[in-house]
């Protein structure tokens, strides 16, 4: 009976000898499952340069690729700081100032050399566009390419276009540029308009040619028919309103 009872503790023993040991070998493993996968320099670029073109009004697919020899460098950077050297808008060439905060061994500013692809839908004419027309749907076609290599003004939202009017012809196959449209409601030199001038009790209207481009809520200079010059304010409804 003593035997028996000697033996069943050793076999107690040995299990649980035997499952500690199991956890030991199994906690490094859960440990290294939880840690945080550390990200890559060029990831964090790609994540700082992504909200640039947010904050600009870009959105698309975003490509970063950084100069090999300087990323090595800062190859240990867990938490690295990015600033853009220019304040120009964003560019497929960007130079960029990385600080290292937090890591005595890379001290100082590092410059990286960045080349940026950001794919994204853009706005050609579909067919010639006559000055004076107002854009409609059926006059646009919708293209995506790498939209940083468009002119700046080019870069809007194929839909932004809608309901603009155009300033100059607009010839076919050609992307649409802020450069040669205006708002339906703004003025236009050359323009014919209805200067408003209003006080209690008094509205007088009269029609005036606008002097130059001015948008809604912007002042223009206006000649009237007997060759008055006058300034005032573009409404809403795209009448001139001189202030009393």
């Amino acid at each position: 009976m003593t035997r028996f009872c000697s033996i069943r503790r050793f076999t107690t023993v040995k299990a649980a000898v035997a499952s500690l040991a199991a956890l030991c070998l199994l906690a490094p493993a859960t440990r290294s499952a939880a840690a945080p996968v550390p990200q890559t320099l060029e990831q964090a670029a790609t994540r700082y340069l992504q909200g640039v073109a947010v904050n600009t009004g870009l959105d698309g697919h975003l490509g970063v690729t950084l100069n090999q020899a300087a990323s090595n460098r800062l190859a240990g950077c867990a938490s690295p700081r990015f600033e853009r050297v220019s304040n120009r808008p964003l560019s497929s060439f960007e130079t960029l100032a990385v600080s290292c905060p937090g890591d005595s061994t890379l001290t100082g500013v590092a410059y990286l050399q960045a080349v940026i692809t950001l794919t994204a839908s853009y706005a050609v004419a579909t067919q010639e566009i006559n000055a004076g027309s107002a854009i409609a749907r059926t006059d646009i076609s919708v293209r995506t390419a790498d939209i940083l290599r468009l002119p700046q003004d080019a870069r809007q939202p194929p839909s932004s276009w809608i309901g603009m009017v155009a300033t100059r012809r607009i010839p076919a196959g050609t992307p649409l540029r802020g450069s040669e449209v205006r708002s339906a409601q703004s003025v236009a030199r050359g323009e014919v308009v209805r200067l408003v001038y209003q006080i209690p009790g008094l509205r007088v209207t009269n029609s005036a040619t606008a002097l130059s481009n001015a948008d809604v809520g912007a002042m223009v200079r206006v000649k009237t028919s007997n060759g008055q010059i006058v300034s005032g304010r573009v409404a809403d409804d795209g009448t001139v309103r001189v202030q009393p």
